[in-house]
């Protein structure tokens, strides 16, 4: 199962096979890959804000992990990760 977020500019999408992607729309009005992050669990549930590039995550063992996506969305940087209850947050 895949889950898809569409802004503007990118698409953010997670799989349950633990990957997190990022794909960016060209000039020719086709989106490429632009990050592809791997989690250690697979992921249940996505919250993005696009004014602050925040990307929450959701995973199956409990955890959340905030991300910050780059300006020109090419890089993800771990914030921080809270560590839930053993079971799916979402």
């Amino acid at each position: 199962m895949v889950t898809f977020s569409f802004f503007l500019t990118c698409v953010l999408c997670f799989f349950f096979c633990r990957t997190v992607r990022v794909w960016l729309k060209r000039d020719s009005g086709q989106y490429w890959p632009s990050i592809y992050h791997a989690m250690p669990s697979p992921c249940s549930c996505m919250s993005f804000n696009p004014e602050t590039r925040r990307l929450s995550i959701g995973l199956d063992n409990g955890t959340i992990s905030e991300f910050i996506l780059s300006e020109d969305y090419n890089k993800m940087t771990l914030v921080k990760s809270y560590q839930g209850k053993n079971h799916d947050p979402c």
